[in-house]
């Protein structure tokens, strides 16, 4: 399996926003993630990039 750790970048910096992402949904402007262990997030923001090498996803995100 290839799980991805998901982030907020902003501003230079980047935070952990759930760890073993293995599904990623966007919706209006809603990430809807959720991981291998059945623990969901949503955040209002953008895809900014995902890197299967480094196993991260950046997102941007908005208020």
């Amino acid at each position: 399996m290839c799980e991805l750790n998901a982030y907020i970048q902003e501003e230079g910096k980047k935070e952990l926003i759930l760890g073993n992402v293995d599904s990623m949904e966007i919706e209006d402007g809603i990430l809807r993630s959720a991981n291998i262990f059945g623990k969901e997030r949503n955040i209002q923001g953008a895809l900014k990039r995902i890197s299967l090498r480094d196993n991260k996803i950046f997102v941007i995100k908005k208020s």
